[in-house]
């Protein structure tokens, strides 16, 4: 936004001057906006504070209401349960379902904005903070600043104890920031991975002691040394060659193991027993700036000038000693059951890759996210990105797109002097791949997204507009308030597509 250079002449003072300065300025930005340069030259830029007169109101973020801070429920607690919601509607949902009436808990329930709002401001970065600790910090400083009398202090501590008792260990609160959409990301897989892995470690403890008693039971078959003694001292009772006759048609259940299925059940059984969980649940590949995701047990962040390329090389590594797990645990499941061929299963288990995996088996493998700038997917990464998103390794790319920017933009270029490169329709031209285009400042699309791809094991693509990509050192409008605008006027609209939804575009998208 351009304003026009003022008119130092101050001895104009008549009526019809002014007439014709008026028009002048009207003449002068007509011709300024048809791009005439003469106009542009007489035009300078106005200070970088400058807002169109309506964004004014907004310049003060705290004093309107939006949906951060969100509260994240606990990784563990039930599925059923959302994984995030803003704070204010999480703790009025609470009270409510601690009330019986309307007038009670009134005093907390007229002053529950204004723990919303110190909540707020306490979040200064995007970083989760735990959610009973700093419940404690803003129910104590909201009593101190009401200050009530002693009955009506009392009657308030005890509600507020109440509803912190509501708030489950593990809950955080996030607030909005650069890194909300890392952190969301990292939420929805540690609340996907920790049930399925829960499970499996189950599924695992049960086949060991399957195959253990298969072992004990092959023991038992072969007998002591003080059981052969006394064999032989009944022989003098039994009729040893009748007896043996017998044995050799004995009953299956009976028959010694084969050294080879013996063998097998040994090494199936080792390596169920060796196997370690590793709390590590996603990798990042690229650039990190965010101390408190790099410090999660959960998370480990891998350097690395071309992400696409080395996610894909982690993937494969990861996936080959899940090989062996999964195959372990699959010959124990025959095992037990007496379903093993070896003509048939023999040469499966030979190539078993991480292509054979089942959909559980796949949900299971450490998730690996590439964290790549846009300008270098559409850039000197282009290569290595499409090569990726033809793989069908279920490999997640994450980019912040900048929905007034070109990315495909050279160095000096004006980023609308071609067409812009949209990173969306090119995932799309490679068919199989699950596209999410969306923001932090909605976090219920933004979760969408990141769950629909961590439930395809798909390779997919997350372009995600954060509002906060700036020139100047302190914006002047809050980044959840350009990230909205990008959404609602449609430079960075709302996209999903998945491909597993049906086999037309219209159910895909």
């Amino acid at each position: 936004m351009n304003s026009v250079t003022q008119n130092n002449q101050d001895d104009v003072s008549t009526g019809k001057a002014e007439v014709d300065d008026g028009a002048s300025v009207i003449d002068v930005l007509r011709r300024f906006h048809f791009g005439e340069p003469k106009a542009a030259a007489s035009t300078n830029l106005p200070a970088g504070t400058t807002l169109p007169a309506l964004l004014n109101p907004y310049r003060d973020a705290s004093a309107i209401r939006y949906q951060y801070p969100l509260y994240l429920a606990p990784p563990d607690g039930e599925s059923r349960t959302p994984l995030a919601k803003p704070a204010g509607e999480h703790l009025l949902d609470s009270l409510e379902a601690l009330t019986l009436s309307d007038d009670d808990a009134r005093i907390l329930k007229d002053n529950l904005p204004w723990i919303e709002r110190y909540i707020r401001r306490t979040l200064v970065d995007s970083d989760p903070v735990d959610a009973q600790k700093l419940f404690d910090v803003a129910a104590n400083a909201m009593q101190e600043k009401l200050d009530l009398e002693p009955s009506s202090r009392d009657v308030l501590a005890a509600d507020l104890e109440r509803l912190r008792s509501v708030i489950p260990p593990g809950g955080t609160f996030l607030g909005y920031g650069p890194h909300t959409s890392l952190h969301l990301m990292v939420h929805a897989i540690r609340h996907r991975h920790e049930h399925q892995r829960a499970a499996f470690r189950e599924q695992v403890n049960k086949q060991i002691h399957g195959l253990h008693s298969l072992l004990e039971v092959e023991k038992a078959k072969t007998g002591s040394g003080d059981e052969a003694s006394t064999a032989d001292a009944a022989s003098r009772y039994l009729n040893t060659g009748a007896l043996s006759g017998m044995l050799e048609q004995r009953a299956h259940g009976s028959v010694d193991m084969p050294d080879d299925r013996r063998a097998r059940v040994e090494d199936a059984l080792q390596i169920l027993k060796s196997w370690q969980d590793s709390p590590v649940l996603v990798k990042f590949v690229g650039a990190l700036d965010d101390k408190a995701l790099s410090a999660l047990s959960c998370l480990d962040v891998i350097d690395s000038g071309s992400p696409c390329e080395t996610a894909a090389e982690i993937f494969r590594q990861d996936a080959e000693e899940f090989a062996a797990l999964f195959a372990a645990s699959r010959i124990a499941a025959l095992e037990i059951d007496d379903n093993y061929k070896a003509d048939i299963h023999d040469s499966w288990f030979a190539s078993f890759d991480w292509q054979a995996f089942s959909d559980k088996e796949l949900q299971l493998v450490t998730r690996v996210v590439a964290l790549v700038s846009a300008d270098h997917l559409a850039g000197d990464g282009l290569p290595a990105f499409s090569k990726l998103l033809g793989s069908r390794l279920p490999v997640h790319v994450l980019t912040w797109v900048r929905a007034y920017d070109n990315p495909a933009a050279q160095p000096g270029e004006d980023p609308f002097a071609t067409y812009r490169f949209e990173l969306a329709y090119f995932g799309v031209g490679h068919r199989q791949v699950v596209i999410a285009q969306s923001s932090a400042a909605r976090h219920e699309d933004l979760l969408d997204g990141f769950l629909c791809a961590l439930d395809s094991n798909r390779t997919s693509l997350h372009l995600i507009n954060r509002g906060t990509q700036t020139s100047a050192k302190a914006p002047v409008l809050d980044p959840w308030f350009v990230a909205s605008a990008a959404l609602e006027s449609r430079a960075h609209p709302f996209l999903l597509v998945d491909p597993d939804a049906g086999d037309h575009a219209a159910e895909r998208v």
